[in-house]
């Protein structure tokens, strides 16, 4: 089982199906007079003190600027594009330390990547993990 097919379980057992609809496209959200929230302006959801949206990306994705990177030989991706990249047997970097970075170190253990490193932020600064796996 993937690991978005797990989280899409757990939630679905851990909230109600009065609290929670799922696999619906939200195309509008309007407040009314009473600060409540309406959703796709429907009727049968039911209206909303807050809204919290925790959907990831909601553009396009935005590579860092890395200095120097034009001297890199290997490939630079976004978290957004890793279905189809092939690391087996490479060493892989990860930039953060966020939801993404989580589940991009998961693809690259799952992948076979040979050596992972993370480069995560504190206090404004980058810090390099120790190898998470190492051939």
């Amino acid at each position: 089982m993937d690991s978005e097919s797990q989280y899409s379980k757990l939630v679905r057992k851990t909230i109600s199906v009065e609290y929670g609809r799922f696999e619906t496209k939200i195309t509008s959200l309007k407040r009314d007079e009473d600060g409540r929230w309406s959703i796709n302006n429907d009727p049968s959801f039911s209206k909303f003190d807050g809204i919290i949206a925790a959907v990831g990306t909601c553009g396009e994705p935005k590579l860092l600027k890395i200095h120097g990177e034009e001297k890199f030989k290997g490939q630079i991706y976004h978290s957004s594009e890793l279905d189809s990249v092939k690391v087996r047997g490479k060493t892989v970097l990860i930039i953060g330390s966020g939801a993404s970075a989580v589940k991009a170190v998961q693809f690259a253990i799952e992948a076979s990547a040979s050596n992972i490193k993370v480069l995560a932020r504190s206090n404004g600064s980058f810090h390099e993990t120790q190898s998470w796996i190492s051939s």
